[in-house]
This record gives structure tokens, sequence and C-alpha cells, in this order.
């Protein structure tokens, strides 16, 4: 999440104030709060407690999870992979300040087979999706599209193959706007070597042919993880009872 000062409802002010708050207290992390990049604490309820050695993020944005995951879960090793035409200059800023961590950067998007397909570029640059956004009424004003993009797919076991191995514990964390389940289906040889699994899932209509969270928790228990909690996205518009949540699966 971008440090965005738009409308915002009560619990996502105070979410971006102890953003704020946090980085305040980290001289270190001065620079990312002036390129507006706050760490996602809104996971810190998730995955309280818990460590990573190495973390997949898909659909890292600026690197906001990529920041919290080095700092709070201990990561030392995590490759950020995001389609947007300015991810590997954006996410190699937010790199610098992770030292020593290894990171490594893919700008690309990941999905079941390779080829290019159109990226929807959206108002806030982390709704931007490789499905179109939804003709439903009442969607906020972050889904606006404000452009689109050619990008390349690549096929997750291939790719990351090349750039393990990963340290075990390992998370991966899948932000991608709809299209969870292509992604997952990209993902067997990774998920089979990984512990944990963090994805948003959509309940609101936002994204034409988007993945059902039920399909979502059906691939995932198939491939030996069991749901361990889940989280509403905040800044969900006000529209719905639960747009978005944020779902945990761990290893059986």
């Amino acid at each position: 999440m971008t440090l965005n000062w738009g409308h915002i409802d009560g619990s996502l002010l105070a979410l971006r104030l102890r953003k704020l708050w946090w980085l305040a207290r980290r001289r270190s992390r001065w620079p990312l709060l002036r390129r507006g990049v706050a760490p996602s604490l809104e996971h810190g309820g998730l995955l309280a407690g818990r460590r990573f050695r190495s973390a997949i993020d898909i659909g890292a944005n600026l690197g906001q999870f990529a920041v919290w995951a080095v700092d709070v879960l201990g990561v030392q090793h995590i490759v950020c992979i995001d389609p947007l035409p300015d991810a590997k200059e954006q996410l190699g800023a937010t790199a610098t300040h992770l030292r020593p961590c290894r990171v490594e950067i893919v700008s690309a998007a990941l999905g079941s087979a390779r080829g290019k397909q159109t990226l929807h570029i959206t108002a806030a640059s982390d709704s931007s999706s490789l499905l179109p956004i939804s003709p439903a009424d009442g969607l906020p004003g972050a889904l606006r599209e404000v452009g689109t993009h050619e990008v390349d797919v690549l096929v997750g076991d291939e790719l990351l193959f090349s750039l393990g191995p990963f340290e075990r514990p390992t998370l991966v964390k899948i932000d991608v706007q709809g299209a969870e389940i292509d992604v997952l289906s990209g993902l067997t040889n990774v998920l089979s070597s990984a512990d944990a699994v963090l994805v948003e899932v959509s309940f609101a209509d936002l994204y034409a042919g988007q993945s059902d969270a039920s399909s979502v928790t059906a691939l995932l228990i198939d491939a030996g993880f069991a749901l361990a909690g889940v989280a509403r996205v905040p800044g969900s518009s006000r529209s719905w009872e639960l747009d978005q949540a944020d779902f945990l699966f761990e290893r059986k």
C-alpha cells in the first residue's frame, strides 16, 4: 500500500498513521518515507510471531511487503515480482535500503503459461491487473483504468527454479488482483517446498473473470496447506461488507 492521502475511512487512516510512526522511529527507513513506500503492517496480525528465511513476493508493487518482511519476519532472501512498467526502477530503489538481505527483482507477471498479456493499469497502481476492470457500478476510484501496457508473463516454477534454492521456512505472498488461480497453477513445484502462502482474494466483483476465494482455497488445500487465518484488506470500499481479504495458508 502506498501513502495516498485521498478519501479514506477511519481504520485506514489509523493504519497509515501507524506506518508513519513505524517509519519515523527507523532513521534508515526515512528515504522510503520520502518515496511514499510504507511497510505492510496490515499483515502483522496474520503473521504475528512467525519468521521466514526466504520470501517470494508476487505482486510486489513498490516493495512495501518486502520492507516489512525483512524488518519484521527476518527474511534474508526475497524475490520481488511485478509487471508494472516502472517496477524494476521502483523496486530497485527500495532494495537499496534492505541490505544485507538478498533482493532479486523480476519485471514480469506470472501465469500458467509463457506469453504476453495486457496489464490494465489503475489509478492506484497496486490495483492493476492482467484482468479487465469489472463493469460493475460503484467501484472505488482506485480501480479506474488509466492505461494499458503489454507485459511478459512467465511461469513461476520455471523462473524461480533459476533463482533458488530458497532456504526454509519459505513464504509465498500473492497479490495479483484476481489472477490468483492462473498464478498458482504455474507454481506447483514452488508450493511443494513452501511453508506458508499469503494470498489476497476478492469477494466483490472487481475484475472480469477473477478467481473466487473458494477455488483458491481448494487449490491450496489440495497442495497440502490448511487455512490458518483470514484478515480484511484495509481500505476496502464501504459499498460491500467485504471486498477483499488476505488468506494465510500453512503447510499441514
